[in-house]
């Protein structure tokens, strides 16, 4: 049972990493404020539509490698947000390099490799807390010096 519950929190954990990732970007390329008040309706519904569209790419491209990634800290019961993070940040980069052959000479495709790099961070952050914090097919193990003493029950 702790299997399928683990599948549901792997893909709640997905699209909000996704959902999150799509966001930070955008607010790091064009900002979170209008420049007049007379373009905030304008602004703010460009914003939510490429940052739909934008949540829908970036999904649709890390899918696959997600899978492989969720199979392997679920297998290995990894739950440190340092390797979440890490790992979302990593691969953000990676497509960043992938991707610059199409961006040469674009400048409205151009995503900085710092902005990629942490908006890895905060997706792997977002997965962490919905997911990642409970990963493993089994229970964390809890050290022996850190088990409560045992009871002493003298009513028998």
């Amino acid at each position: 049972m702790r299997a399928v519950g683990r599948i549901f929190a792997t893909l709640l954990g997905f699209m909000a990493a996704v959902t999150v990732a799509a966001g930070f970007f955008m607010a790091a390329k064009v900002g979170i404020e209008p420049t007049t008040a007379e373009t905030a309706g304008w602004f703010w519904g460009q914003f939510f539509v490429y940052g739909g569209l934008t949540a829908a790419v970036v999904g649709s491209l890390a899918f696959v490698p997600f899978v492989v990634y969720a199979l392997l800290t679920e297998m290995l019961g990894l739950r440190s947000v340092v390797i979440h993070a890490g790992a979302w940040g990593l691969f953000a980069f990676a497509c960043s390099l992938a991707f610059d052959g199409f961006q040469r000479g674009d400048t409205t495709l151009h995503a900085d490799r710092a902005v990629m790099l942490a908006t890895g961070f905060v997706a792997g952050l977002a997965y962490w807390l919905v997911a990642g914090r409970g990963a493993g097919l089994t229970d964390a193990i809890v050290p022996a010096d850190r088990l409560p003493p045992p009871s002493r029950d003298t009513t028998a």
